[in-house]
């Protein structure tokens, strides 16, 4: 029931509800999570820290090179700009991540959707002229013109991750960015378990989903959208026998 050792998580059972797996867990409105990644990203900001990632301030920048790439040919096709909807983006985890490597773009928007409390932090102490924060996704459409979406381990945290994805990609952005989002190795069904943190991190624990690859593929076709990229993350699981790794998709809306 681990995934890589060093990630600190480990995932369990097989519920029949979103509802039945919420009441045996925490949540993410646990006020130390919030607390954990404030202070994180403070350090960041402070110079303390290169950047942030699951609520750790780290010494050095890990960036993800293929989710690199996609928010650079995002740009190229963008008129050398990227204003990005970052779905579920914390205080700017991947923002931090890859802002070094965006320096020479004309303009940088990354606009975060998150719950509110974490928009009032990250209005209050965070957001500066490339950073801003709103609680929905109409918010942010109705205050920019993003030229993508990236949702980056964000999918399987969401009661019904299907109904969010389909409303997303029918505002038809010209992108669709996923990181970072568990899927069975196997053709296994949808399912259902509980992720829990290590306490070394932060007491947490949370319903998660793991997809099939072949649904979420005829889903996102169907829509309207071509998988114009596909690539393997770092983070592999076992979940009651079953494997599973992390996977990332560039989308293009379909003309």
């Amino acid at each position: 029931m681990t995934g890589d050792p060093s990630s600190h998580t480990w995932f369990s059972g097989n519920y029949p509800s979103w509802a039945e797996a919420r009441r045996l867990s925490r949540g993410y409105d646990e006020p130390s999570i919030l607390e954990k990644v404030r202070h994180a990203t403070l350090h960041v900001i402070a110079g303390r820290a290169a950047c942030e990632r699951d609520s750790l301030a780290l010494p050095k920048i890990e960036y993800f090179p293929p989710l690199l790439e996609c928010l650079l040919l995002i740009a190229a096709e963008s008129g050398n700009r990227l204003c990005l909807l970052d779905f579920g983006g914390s205080l700017g985890s991947s923002y931090w991540q890859h802002r070094g490597f965006l320096t020479h773009l004309e303009r940088v928007r990354w606009c975060v959707v998150e719950q509110p409390h974490f928009v009032a932090v990250g209005r209050a102490e965070i957001a500066n002229e490339c950073l801003c924060f709103h609680e929905t996704i109409a918010a942010c459409l109705e205050a920019e013109q993003p030229d993508a979406a990236l949702l980056s381990g964000v999918l399987q945290c969401l009661e019904d991750p299907y109904g969010l994805l389909g409303s997303l990609l029918d505002r038809r952005l010209p992108f669709v960015v996923l990181d970072r989002t568990q899927f069975f190795v196997a053709d296994l069904n949808d399912r259902i378990t509980i992720e829990t943190v290590h306490p070394a991190i932060y007491e947490g624990s949370y319903p998660s989903w793991f997809f099939n690859l072949g649904r979420f593929r005829d889903f996102v076709t169907r829509r309207g959208y071509e998988i114009a990229a596909e690539f393997d993350s770092w983070e592999r699981w076992v979940v009651d026998g079953d494997v599973a790794r992390n996977k990332g998709f560039l989308l293009r809306a379909r003309t």
